[in-house]
């Protein structure tokens, strides 16, 4: 089987996993006792009162594994979902890349007769929109012949 990114994952959960077992069963007693009774887990379950036998030592480390190796796939599904968000254009201010901006559009030989076609068909609909003043067309035609 080929060691794709997925099994990678599962691989290094489960690694971390066994890590905290093994912390957890290699605990001295008196110190997992302690944390047991910080959490206020004896107040809920009176089982889970120290001393500790082993089953509760066994389901702790269950718990340990778990929470571990789940926050562990969360911890990278996460930081995947930041990466690719991060490659996405416009996302992200340091991934922008400069782009010059164009040169102005200067108007050639035939704006004149354009505008020209334009005024009379504005004519023929009724006038100039309101939008439109005559400074403005004028401001037009002069940047057409210059």
């Amino acid at each position: 089987m080929a060691m794709t990114r997925h099994n990678e994952t599962m691989l290094c959960a489960a690694g971390l996993a066994l890590i905290a077992v093994t912390g957890v069963l290699l605990a001295p007693g008196g110190l997992l006792a302690g944390l047991v009774g910080l959490s206020g887990l004896p107040t809920l379950l009176p089982a889970a009162a120290p001393p500790l036998g082993m089953t509760a030592r066994l389901l702790i480390a269950a718990a340990a594994a778990v929470s571990v190796g789940f926050g562990f796939v969360l911890l990278l599904h996460l930081l995947n979902r930041v990466r690719r968000a991060r490659r996405r254009p416009g996302v992200a201010a340091a991934s922008a890349t400069f782009r010059p901006v164009p040169d102005p559009v200067v108007a050639g030989p035939g704006a004149a007769a354009l505008l020209a076609r334009l005024e009379a068909g504005l004519a023929r609909l009724g006038g100039r929109p309101p939008a439109v003043t005559a400074e403005l067309a004028d401001a037009v035609r002069r940047i057409s012949r210059g």
